[in-house]
């Protein structure tokens, strides 16, 4: 079992995380709340924590003031996660610096706590192998410098070569930083934990890249955008081609960000096509590929110029749509489902009644009259 030590200086969330899940059934259990970071490293140096989650701003001491003391002192080789605002960017670039394990946005989800228990676990794990294999005392998610004992994880110097790859849209310098980055997992032969806890590192980076650019970039889906394209077995067993595209997909975005590109024109065409083609299996990849656009901007500019993501002004007209149908026609329901894109009725109906309040049998009905 890993213990857990929660710090937040409101006492209604420390309560909240406790009952948010089931601790134990995660492999996990609550060793101890602290309400700042002073308090927290008092209990560090009395008793061992496998977990810290700590809220990035607090007073008397913040959570990176608290990780910046761990860190020097080396208290607690502990994974670190943060609890962090959507407004605190400037914080949360500082964490990342001072080499978090993870950090997860508030208000806390419970999906989203229980997927990142996951990781911390297999990181965990990953980490014991490696000790006992190689006699590391902690884990970092890169070294300092280029000396020191070997551990399992991608230098500082490839990093920042990787990162200052992509933000200048060198495609040369990131396929030279992408070979070295697996040349070091292959050469650590670094197991799938340790290949996503390095992944995961320069992911997190990615998406300070974007919000340095503007800082009112939606976190959460760059997040999944990036999640979508990077978790997977194909990052996981080293395929280095799918990691180059996916830096080079990022490099894109932040051209398309940084120079603000006006989506006018190309969300014009897109909703000409999604009223050609709104029964397909649309998304917003298959729509960046056919429009020349990448794929988080464009869900981005979408997002500023209707009010909504595109799943659900896909969702809403496939809904108008029906319900013409539902008046025009005496099709039976699963058959207009089928029509304007939905092949299971039941989800159809639920989407219906979000949008119309009713059933679509009581909407051809009632509207008929």
């Amino acid at each position: 079992m890993l213990k857990v030590l929660l710090v937040d200086d409101e006492p209604f969330i420390l309560k909240g995380l406790a009952a948010l899940i089931d601790w134990e059934k995660e492999g996990y259990e609550i060793a101890g709340t602290c309400s700042n970071g002073e308090e927290a490293l008092r209990y560090l140096r009395e008793h061992k924590a496998d977990l810290i989650l700590a809220d990035i701003k607090m007073p008397v001491m913040s959570g990176i003031g608290l990780l910046q003391k761990i860190r020097e002192e080396n208290i607690s080789d502990a994974f670190f996660v943060f609890l962090s605002s959507y407004g605190d960017f400037v914080y949360t670039k500082e964490a990342i610096r001072q080499n978090c394990t993870d950090y997860i946005l508030k208000p806390v989800q419970k999906e989203q706590l229980i997927e990142l228990l996951g990781r911390v676990s297999g990181f965990a794990q990953a980490a014991q192998k490696e000790k006992k294999k190689r006699a590391v005392p902690s884990i970092m998610y890169y070294s300092e410098g280029e000396e020191g004992p070997p551990v399992s994880i991608v230098t500082k110097a490839t990093m920042d070569m990787l990162l200052e790859a992509v933000e200048e849209n060198d495609r040369e310098k990131m396929q030279s930083a992408a070979e070295e980055v697996y040349r070091q997992i292959k050469e650590e032969e670094m197991d799938a934990e340790f290949v996503r806890m390095n992944m995961n590192y320069i992911f997190l980076r990615l998406v300070h890249l974007a919000m340095e650019q503007d800082p009112e970039v939606n976190q959460n889906e760059i997040i999944q955008m990036i999640r979508e394209n990077a978790f997977d077995e194909e990052t996981d067993n080293g395929n280095r081609g799918h990691f180059e595209n996916l830096i080079r997909d990022f490099a894109d975005y932040l051209c398309q960000l940084r120079g603000n590109i006006p989506g006018g024109g190309v969300l014009s065409d897109i909703e000409d096509y999604v009223k050609e083609h709104y029964s397909e299996n649309l998304s917003l990849k298959e729509l960046s590929r056919i429009f020349f656009i990448n794929s988080a901007y464009l869900g981005q500019i979408f997002k500023k110029q209707y009010g909504v993501s595109f799943r659900e002004y896909l969702n809403k007209y496939r809904i108008e749509k029906a319900a013409e149908m539902l008046l025009k026609t005496d099709e039976k329901i699963y058959a207009i489902a089928e029509k304007v894109g939905y092949h299971d009725p039941d989800y159809f109906i639920n989407k219906f009644i979000a949008v119309k309040g009713c059933t679509p049998t009581s909407y051809r009905k009632n509207t008929r009259k």
